[in-house]
Parts: structure tokens; C-alpha cells; sequence
């Protein structure tokens, strides 16, 4: 299943200039002056009480302009390994002048793939693409508020070395 919404917004060519705003920084990162801040790890479960088991692991980037500290990407993925739940799960948020401007989620598990791809224009949504069931909106602004907050404290954090 796919949705597409379109607003008045001729998305026809803003989503082009979007990619093409995304991908320019992605590739001149160092000309642009991203700064970012990139974590990993192993998630644990506590067995027995004593021990602990590692069942999965996550990834977490983030990056900003150092010029203007405006955002630019916060990307989070975390995979499952144990037999109860092989799950991966990756979102991205891309950003343009503070404001969210695309945002991709991928879950995947061993009976379903499901993709979420949205584009947004001063906070209005523009178009979506998604073959998940329980795909909603509100999912969405929590993912963003969870990611502002991070790349807030990710600024300030890399303002303290300089």
C-alpha cells in the first residue's frame, strides 16, 4: 500500500530540491562545516538477575551546521538478535533552517519490511510514501521532538570544546 498527500505546495519541485539540499551536504560535508557526534553500542539484558546478555546493538548520528548550529540529520538504528525478537529498525530526520524536511523509517523483521518515506514544508506535510499499517502522523512528531532534543544537547555539548 501506498499514500501520497499533496498539499498546495507544488511538491512536484520541492521534493528534487530537497534531495538535492541533502545530498550536497552529505557530500560536502567538510565544506559546509557539519559537525556531528556519532554513538554505538551493544544493548543488554539483565538474566538471572547476575548476568548480563547482550541481545542487540544501536547506532546514533548526528549532525549539525558548526556555522549557524541550525540541524541537519539525526539518524538512530538498532537491531534485535535473540530468538523472541529479530527486529532492525532505522529512522532518519533531515533538516533544513530547524525545521523537519524529509524523515525515513525502515522496520524489518522475518515477517514483514515496512518503509515510511515523508517530505515536509514548514511543518505541513507534503507527501508520503508508506506500506506500514500503523503508520501515523503523531509517530512522527515524537520522533522529531526526540531528535531536536538530542541534537540540542549535542550542540551545546561540542560548544563546550571549542
Amino acid at each position: 500500500m501506498s499514500n501520497s498527500i499533496y498539499s498546495q505546495t507544488d511538491s512536484v519541485s520541492y521534493i528534487p530540491s530537497i534531495e538535492k539540499y541533502i545530498y550536497d551536504h552529505e557530500q560536502d560535508s567538510l565544506e559546509v562545516n557539519l559537525g556531528n557526534i556519532q554513538a554505538s553500542g551493544l544493548i543488554k539484558k539483565k538474566k538471572f538477575r547476575l548476568f548480563r546478555k547482550t541481545i542487540g546493538g544501536f547506532s546514533e548520528y548526528t549532525a549539525w551546521n558548526d556555522n549557524n548550529n541550525q540541524y541537519f540529520n539525526y539518524w538512530y538504528g538498532d537491531n534485535y538478535l535473540n530468538k523472541l525478537k529479530y527486529e532492525d529498525l532505522y529512522f532518519s530526520l533531515y533538516f533544513k533552517d530547524n525545521q523537519l524536511v524529509k524523515y525515513i523509517k525502515e522496520v524489518e523483521n522475518k515477517k514483514y519490511i515496512y518503509k515510511t518515506t515523508a517530505y515536509f514544508k514548514d511543518e505541513e506535510l507534503i507527501s508520503v510514501e508508506t506500506n506500514d499499517p500503523n503508520f501515523s502522523l503523531e509517530e512522527i512528531r515524537k520522533d522529531e521532538a526526540k531528535a531536536v532534543e538530542i541534537l540540542d544537547r549535542d550542540i551545546k555539548s561540542s560548544q563546550r570544546y571549542k
